[in-house]
Parts: structure tokens; C-alpha cells; sequence
């Protein structure tokens, strides 16, 4: 009997807690939410030019010019529900596309000779990340609606995408004593070089806090407008290559720039939308 009454008390508490109808946005607490989020750089560019003292290159016909990378991209998914007025549980997808230069590095070909990487196109980007958060706000707001603060807790794997990058390598002719340079792709027969051993890349695993500003403003009585900022810290081991993978020097300073690049990515803007019901 005791468990009986138990369970009473327990089913009553829940749906007195879920039931009732003086918060949520019109009544709704659930919350879908599809967002884009922007950043430039800054910290990545200063990382990779000032720390490491290696320009960043772009492809410019099939010469390879110096830049620094200018605009990085992401999407945000996000489920969610307001358990109380101030307070709400998500769990949000995302993907960030983003670019990273790449250091000059030596090399040694299948065939045994060795090359200077001399200028390397950047780096594609694909990040994926997945991240529990709760949300919280003053006791008199109305979540969804209004200003929260949220904070997350996650994992994001990043991967460099395989494409046909320009890159520069420099040769020494030990007959004749000169140095020799070339602008090649990944895919040109031409060149033995493979800068980066595609085949034996992993993802690079982050773990990720975060913290975001969030603005919910109402469009309709169940749409609103969502806009604000966010600070992500991505920290964790340099993973990424496989470690019996032979002679990946390069392949593992690439990933070196990636990771930094990573933990350079702080601060972001996003703008989306956000249905309750």
C-alpha cells in the first residue's frame, strides 16, 4: 500500500510540475530551434600568423597568394523544454565549416626523397559537435520568450576534407646544387608528394563548454526570433591520426594547426529561429 501511495505522489508531483499553466511562452514549453552562427577569426589568424610566423595561402589561378581566413560558418539544431519559468533543458547539433592554415613542413616521398612544403592552400574544415544544455533566467521571465543564459557541456570532432589542394613544394638538386620550386595538386601525377595521408586522418575529438547569450524575441504565438552570442572553450588531446600510419610528419603537424585552430574558435554570432508549441 505504501508503494502504491508512493507512486500517487509521485505521478501527482509530476504532472503538477508539468502541468501547469502559468509559465511557457502562451502556454508552450517545448522548444524547436534551427540557428546560423557566424565568427571572424581573429584569434585563429592571430595564432597562425603572429605565434607561429606561417602566412596563411589561397589557390589564385594555379599560383598560391597569402591571405588570412576571413569568415567561418556554422548551423545549430536544438530541442528543448521549459521545466520551469526560469529555467529550461536543450540538447543542441551543430556543424561549423572553417578554414586553417597550414605550416611549412619537410616530407619525405614514397621514393625516398625528401621535400620542403613550402606554401600549403588552407585547410577545409568540417566540425560536428553535440551539446546537453540547460538555460536558466531571472524568476520573472517566461522561458522560451526573453533573455537566458545558457550553458553546455559536449563533444565536437572535427576532420579535414579531402580535396585537391594547391600547395608549393621546394626540391634540392644535389647535382647541380640548385633549389627547385613547384606549385602542384594533391591529384597531379606529376608529383609523388602526399602532404597529408587522407587515408589515415581520424576526427580530431574536443570536448567543448560553452557558454551563450540568448534572445528570444516573439514573431507570433508560436515563432519567434532568436538572436545572440556564444563562447565555446574546445580543449582536449591532439587526435586525429592514426599512429602506425609510417612517415606522417606532415599529416600530424597538419593536424597540429587544426587543433589550434579549434581552440582558437571563442567567439561566435548567431541568428535563427525558434517554434514552441
Amino acid at each position: 500500500m505504501r508503494f502504491y501511495f508512493t507512486l500517487i505522489y509521485l505521478l501527482g508531483s509530476t504532472f503538477a510540475l508539468f502541468g501547469q499553466k502559468d509559465y511557457g511562452y502562451y502556454g508552450n514549453k517545448a522548444i524547436v530551434q534551427l540557428e546560423g552562427l557566424a565568427n571572424y577569426p581573429f584569434f585563429s589568424n592571430v595564432l597562425v600568423n603572429d605565434v607561429t610566423g606561417e602566412p596563411s595561402y589561397k589557390r589564385s589561378g594555379d599560383k598560391l597568394v597569402e591571405t588570412k581566413d576571413r569568415f567561418n560558418y556554422g548551423f545549430r539544431g536544438t530541442i528543448g523544454y521549459a521545466v520551469k519559468r526560469n529555467t529550461a533543458i536543450l540538447f543542441e547539433v551543430g556543424q561549423d565549416f572553417s578554414n586553417a592554415g597550414s605550416e611549412s613542413n619537410s616530407i619525405t616521398d614514397v621514393s625516398g626523397y625528401s621535400y620542403q612544403i613550402s606554401k600549403h592552400e588552407l585547410l577545409n574544415v568540417v566540425t560536428t559537435s553535440f551539446i546537453p544544455k540547460i538555460e536558466f533566467a531571472t524568476s520573472k521571465s517566461l522561458l522560451p520568450m526573453g533573455i537566458g543564459h545558457q550553458i553546455g557541456f559536449g563533444i565536437a570532432n572535427s576532420k579535414i576534407i579531402e580535396k585537391d589542394y594547391t600547395y608549393e613544394i621546394e626540391s634540392y638538386d644535389s647535382f647541380t646544387g640548385n633549389f627547385g620550386y613547384e606549385t602542384v595538386k594533391y591529384s597531379d601525377s606529376k608529383s609523388d608528394v602526399d602532404p597529408i595521408n587522407f587515408a589515415n586522418l581520424t576526427s580530431i575529438k574536443k570536448y567543448v563548454l560553452m557558454y551563450a547569450l540568448s534572445v528570444r524575441t516573439p514573431l507570433s504565438k508560436s515563432l519567434l526570433l532568436n538572436y545572440g552570442v556564444r563562447y565555446t572553450l574546445n580543449f582536449g588531446k591532439n587526435s586525429g591520426i592514426n599512429t602506425n600510419s609510417g612517415n606522417d610528419y606532415y599529416t600530424s603537424a597538419a593536424i597540429q594547426t587544426v587543433s589550434r585552430h579549434r581552440l582558437g574558435s571563442i567567439i561566435n554570432a548567431n541568428v535563427g529561429l525558434c517554434y514552441t508549441f
